[in-house]
């Protein structure tokens, strides 16, 4: 008996999700003109899939509706965002060219296709907001002429839509989306997290939330759990191998990370070594094999030899040198290399007492050689201004 109802619970949570699926088309998408029950059925499945970045599962349900109906006009539309230019510029054409029965909104359709055919790179916003004008209640229209303001470098407007959209429709989630990475390219970390929260709670059962939210955490420089959203979108939908991409980035990154404090210590290190002037031990970090190379102020390329034989000599004139580092920069290339930058101010005092203030930058390239067990400098750019 329980196997029996736990058995037509199942039935009832998948008829509840088709539901949600026909009612999110009905509200807010293009109705399609067709006389086929299962094309449009399929037509809507695609559209929902579409606004949540499921794209294979999009294609997927396009084709099923035009195996019920060949002409179905907004089938047409969903495959144009293939991953295939072939399949996306003749379902373009076919758009642009379509001789049948149209409602007005696919009549709008049609006209943006033909203006794409004629000129691809050229977003024609005129007709975007024309179809979303057309009927308000089509949330999914005004989706997509957000979406066509952020691609043409429009943020500002882009922003105002998504907005208004979300405003009008709090419980509309694609719109979220977008609106959660605009703040990330406006480094609003803080707006970014909540609005991909917003995203998540209004559809848990999703995979692109959780992928949005790892982006989120790979931009604050978190890959650990970064990493956990990226595994969590693609264990609930295999389909998102972009996940399962970003994933191994991430895991990258959490490797590299490890090894940071590593470089931060040499850093440190080669800091101290020429404040005490303790020169052997500063040029101890540098690669002796032929690899190093220098260039001084801009100018000079030098071999690590020179610039030893350089060192002393400027050291020879000194009663002290002060390095002082204001900012530092590390960037992990690899667990096995980084570029990193320090900015300083030097103060140098001669042995007859006379003071000479400089500043400047350098950043050096630095490898972990394993026949040193240790990292070591392999090619260094000074730049120092006096003052």
């Amino acid at each position: 008996m329980m196997k029996n109802f736990n058995h037509f619970k199942s039935i009832m949570i998948l008829l509840l999700f088709a539901l949600s699926i026909n009612t999110f088309a009905q509200d807010y998408c293009i109705k399609p003109t067709t006389k086929s029950k299962e094309a449009k059925e399929n037509y809507y499945k695609a559209m929902d899939a579409l606004s949540f970045a499921e794209w294979q599962s999009a294609m997927d349900y396009a084709n099923k509706a035009l195996e019920k109906d060949p002409n179905l006009f907004m089938a047409y539309f969903v495959l144009t965002f293939s991953n295939e230019k072939d399949i996306r510029d003749k379902n373009t054409k076919l758009m642009a060219e379509y001789s049948g029965k149209l409602n007005k909104q696919e009549m709008i359709m049609k006209d943006i296709a033909a203006k794409l055919m004629e000129n691809p790179k050229e977003r024609p916003l005129d007709l975007f907001k024309k179809l979303a004008d057309s009927n308000p209640k089509l949330l999914f229209n005004k989706t997509m002429l957000g979406y066509q303001f952020n691609f043409s470098g429009k943020k500002e407007e882009a922003m105002k839509v998504f907005n208004e959209i979300t405003t009008s429709n709090p419980e509309y989630a694609p719109p979220y989306n977008i609106i959660g990475y605009l703040h990330l390219d406006n480094k609003d970390f803080e707006k970014a997290e909540k609005v991909f929260d917003k995203y998540i709670e209004l559809a848990p059962e999703r995979a692109n939330p959780y992928d949005s939210k790892g982006d989120y955490y790979m931009a604050i420089g978190n890959f650990e759990k970064a990493l956990e959203h990226f595994e969590k979108a693609f264990a609930m939908n295999s389909t998102f191998d972009f996940s399962e991409k970003k994933a191994e980035r991430a895991k990258f990154q959490i490797k590299c990370e490890k090894k940071k404090p590593e470089v931060e210590k040499v850093c440190s290190e080669l800091v101290d070594a020429y404040n005490s002037s303790d020169l052997k031990k500063f040029h101890s970090y540098f690669a002796n094999d032929g690899t190093f190379r220098i260039v001084m102020n801009g100018t000079d390329n030098i071999t690590l030899k020179e610039m030893v034989d350089y060192q002393y000599k400027h050291f020879d004139e000194l009663k002290s040198v002060t390095v002082t580092v204001n900012k530092q920069f590390i960037n992990m290339i690899s667990p096995k290399s980084a570029v990193a930058t320090q900015v300083f101010d030097v103060v140098s005092v001669k042995k007859d007492d006379t003071k000479k203030n400089s500043n400047g930058y350098w950043s050096i390239f630095l490898e972990y050689q394993d026949k040193n067990e240790a990292w070591k400098i392999i090619q260094a750019i000074e730049t120092a201004n006096n003052e």
